[in-house]
Parts: structure tokens; sequence; C-alpha cells
């Protein structure tokens, strides 16, 4: 399948998909659209003989990308390969705002030429709506909510993945403090105030575009640790002052969990 047709059937079949969600689903919809890539699997076992090395290859490069919102440009530069998609791809809601549609794509990690794909009607997508268990529906007037999945991964989350945002609002409050005492003590305080524009730049990224800049967090994060580190270092051996050095010490830790987990996840995939 050629490059341009691929990327056609991915906005028809994105606008049915959310057609049909509105028919079962009370949420409000966004035709402004993301996608999340997901493989039907990420590791290639003993019974994956059949895939073969460009597409184990490809599975690589769709892991770097889990779980993270992916514009449609973005989409078919990773399922598009010479002319090959995935088999089947089933396309399904899983996250509807006002102002963001997210949308999974479940991919089959066989890579075919048009000829082999299946669901012709917009192939290789298979459209979706899909119905949650009793123990999670909310219904209202027959229908339900699609942010089922949403709500249900939330809960499930690791305890440093869910407190990720809530780190960078406790450092930009620090650096408000700070910054607002050195205004009245001393005029001023530089790194405190670039270190504060950046947060609040990533904080924006999370809360309003919905993207997490993982390599600039992980920047960020390590130099706030680095520097806290040697603040308490500093406080320690001048015995200046015991708080402040048990904030520098709590804020250095803190720092450096947040690298470690974002290289864990961002870097070793």
């Amino acid at each position: 399948m050629e490059k341009i047709k691929f990327t056609y059937n991915l906005h028809e079949a994105t606008e049915r998909l959310i057609d049909f969600s509105k028919t079962m689903c009370f949420n409000e919809f966004s035709n402004n659209c993301k996608y999340i890539i997901t493989p039907n699997a990420r590791k290639v076992g003993v019974r994956d003989e059949h895939l073969r090395a460009t597409e184990k290859k490809v599975l690589k490069s769709w892991n770097k990308y889990e779980g993270k919102l992916l514009e449609a440009e973005q989409v078919v530069e990773l399922l598009h390969h010479d002319n090959k998609v995935p088999v089947w791809i089933n396309a399904s809601v899983y996250e509807a705002q006002p102002n963001l549609t997210i949308i999974d794509l479940l991919c089959s990690r066989r890579l075919r030429d048009e000829s082999e794909l299946m669901h012709p009607e917009h192939s290789p997508f298979h459209l979706q709506v899909l119905m949650p268990p009793d123990s999670l529906k909310v219904d209202v007037d027959g229908k339900f909510d699609v942010n089922w999945r949403k709500r249900q991964n939330n809960k499930s989350q690791p305890m440093i993945k869910q407190i990720s945002t809530y780190y960078w609002f406790f450092i930009a409050i620090i650096q408000v403090i700070i910054i607002c005492t050195r205004l009245v003590a001393y005029g001023g305080y530089l790194w405190n105030i670039i270190v504060l524009g950046c947060i609040l730049g990533l904080i924006y990224n999370r809360i309003v575009r919905h993207k997490i800049l993982f390599r600039t967090e992980m920047a960020i994060s390590g130099l706030i640790g680095i520097y806290s580190s040697i603040r308490f270092l500093s406080q320690v051996v001048s015995s200046a002052n015991d708080m402040v050095a048990l904030i520098s010490f709590t804020i250095a830790i803190m720092s450096f969990l947040m690298f470690f987990h974002i290289w864990r996840k961002d870097i070793q995939e």
C-alpha cells in the first residue's frame, strides 16, 4: 500500500471511528486526534518464528513510543515500511476530552502488502468500541463512558508514575518560594528563575498539550539533583542551616528518582 493511500485510510478510519463511538458513548469527542501505537505483543517469544527480521526491528521502534501520544504523520512513519503496513489494526477510542481524542491502534506485528491486508473497507483498520465490564460501566441514557480504560489504567499505574507530575509542581513551588525570598533579601536568584521557567514549560506540556518531554525532563531533573546534592553537602560541611540541608537532600533524592525512572522508561526500551 502506498503511503498516500495509507494516510488517507488513517484519516478516514479516524472520522468513522469517532462517529461510531458517538452512537454508543456519551462523551464529548474532539476532531483534534492523537494516537497511541500498541503492538499485539511487545516481546518476541519462541512462538514468534513467523516474524521477519524487519518486523522485529520495526517492533523495537514501536516499543520506544510506548504510551506516547503521536500525530497522524508520526503514525504513518512508524507503521508504513516499503509499502508494507500491519496486516490488521484495531482502532478504538482510548480517551475522549472536549479538546482532544486519543485513539489506540492495536497493531499486528506482521507487515504485508496491500493485497494481503484485512478489513478491505478502509484496510487495514478495523473500527471498535470496546465495552466496559459491569464494574466500570457508567450508563447515561443507554450510553457508557468511553474513558473507562483510561480510568482503569490510572488506578493500576505504579506510584512513581502517578506522582511524576506532582514532583514538578513541588519543585516549582520551592523555586517560587526561593525566588521571592531572594528578591526580598538579595534582589533575585538567576538559577531558580531559569529552573522555574523550564518547569512551567514542562507542566504546560503535561497538562495542556498532554505531551511528556522525556529527555528534557530527564536532563532538568538530573541537573536539579546534582545542584541540590552540592548544596546539601555545602550546608552539611559549613553547618549553616539544617532546614536548607534537609530540603536540598529531599529535592536531590526526588530528582534522582525521577531521572532514573525516565531513563529506564525512555532510553532502555
